[in-house]
């Protein structure tokens, strides 16, 4: 199984994560241009998503909502679940961390 890492190019996509698959070697080339490499995420209703697949935990305690809309048995807002997703990405992309890819590109074949 191979390992993914998010990063950011504030030149290229300045409000966007950069989902990239690692390499044997460890690197990532976030401008690579394949699909099978890199992928934009761009919509802030990807980031919980990509951020659990690193680890982060969503803060609707009843299991209501995936993080994308507001859990109204709760009452944590969709903003306040996305903007933590968002801190959550930002401290990954300063961290360098990889995790095990759970299908964004390795389909398990």
């Amino acid at each position: 199984m191979s390992k993914i890492q998010v990063t950011r190019d504030r030149s290229w996509a300045p409000c966007c994560f950069i989902l990239c698959k690692v390499k044997d070697d460890g690197s990532i080339n976030p401008r690579s241009g394949d699909a099978k490499d890199s992928m934009l995420v761009q919509l802030d209703y990807d980031f919980p998503g990509l951020a659990q697949a690193f680890g982060w935990q969503v803060p609707c305690t009843c299991g209501a909502s995936d993080g994308s809309v507001d859990c109204e048995a709760c009452g944590v807002t969709a903003d306040d679940m996305i903007s933590s997703a968002r801190a959550y990405l930002y401290q990954c992309v300063e961290d360098g961390k990889q995790v095990e890819d759970p299908g964004y590109f390795d389909s398990g074949e």
